[in-house]
């Protein structure tokens, strides 16, 4: 744990308790070095807020600590950089190469839960698969992509399971557009042929066509009492850190989360999604498949949402 505030100090040591394992204080440097020489590998969590930009001491320690992340190798799969939730900076994350992961300051019993999954994902080197970030015996509904002309119908199946739930339409409307994005990047930006060339992304979103073995899309949706979860996969594995960085740069602050489907790869919302009070986390081994799971809190309107647990990672799992 490098940080020094008590709540991070809190969550840390939830996660340690569900993942068995043994919290350590650090906030400078030189102790993470000597730290990271005798307990490797090693999962971390990073209170990553400059408290004063123009601070420069506080500024170098905090580059100091990220290249010694860097320096020895910690998986960037597992470190979870921690900022306060009136940040509006998401992508700061991936501008780090330190790690792949950002969690706001919005400690609830339901965000300490999923942290602490999220981290036994890392810790294990396998975040796939819905049920791993679900409690035991959750009842999952899967849909299976087979065309994509079909991709409307999911998205709408998925908007009424939503208002069955209790959600108002505007609420479960924005969910349904993000899956709706999710479903399009699957169909049309993931497949790759031998070659890792993308064949489908210059199609129309609008274009009409069958998804064939290994171009089948799977959607699962999974809720609790208190959080849901819909994950979109493909079965390519092509999507790379860099393409969502610069998904997620694209500032849609100050418009409403729209696609353009007449627009080729209109498929750019992801900073629209995370913008809108929705979580995100990514899995991708290239050659294997991609995984996108949308995390969002049982409420009853877009406030309550907002005010929620928010997250963003990207894990990609390394060969054991």
């Amino acid at each position: 744990m490098i940080s020094s505030r008590d709540e991070d100090i809190e969550v840390g040591k939830h996660i340690c308790s569900k993942n068995g394992l043994e919290l350590t204080q650090i906030t400078q440097a030189e102790p993470l070095h000597e730290f990271l020489i005798k307990n490797m590998p090693a999962t971390v969590l990073w209170d990553a807020d400059i408290k004063d930009p123009n601070d420069a001491v506080e500024k170098a320690n905090f580059n100091k600590i990220g290249q010694t992340l860097v320096d020895h190798r910690v998986p960037p799969d597992r470190v979870f950089g921690i900022r306060n939730k009136n940040d509006d900076q998401t992508p700061f994350v991936f501008n780090s190469p330190s790690y792949s992961s950002l969690i706001l300051r919005q400690f609830n019993p339901i965000a300490k839960n999923i942290f602490s999954m999220l981290a036994k994902c890392a810790v294990t080197n396998d975040p796939f698969g819905i049920e791993k970030y679900l409690p035991e015996g959750t009842v999952l509904q899967k849909i299976v992509i087979k065309n994509s002309d079909h991709r409307g119908p999911a998205t709408e199946a998925v908007n009424n399971v939503l208002l069955k739930r209790g959600f108002n339409s505007r609420l479960s409307s924005s969910i349904a557009k993000a899956v709706d994005e999710m479903l399009m990047n699957a169909i049309f930006d993931a497949p790759i042929d031998a070659k890792n060339t993308r064949y489908r992304n210059s199609q129309l979103r609008t274009d009409v066509f069958d998804l064939k073995n290994r171009e089948e899309v799977f959607l699962e949706i999974g809720t609790t009492d208190n959080y849901g979860i819909i994950s979109v996969s493909d079965q390519f594995g092509s999507l790379e850190r860099r393409l969502v960085l610069n998904r997620l740069q694209k500032d849609y602050q100050n418009m409403d989360y729209e696609v353009n489907e007449k627009i080729v790869g209109a498929g750019v919302g992801l900073y629209g999604i995370l913008h809108s009070g929705l979580s995100l986390h990514f899995a991708s081994k290239l050659g294997f498949k991609t995984e996108v799971f949308l995390f969002f809190p049982i409420v009853k309107n877009i406030k309550l949402l907002r005010n929620s647990f928010r997250f963003v990672s990207f894990f990609s799992p390394k060969n054991s």
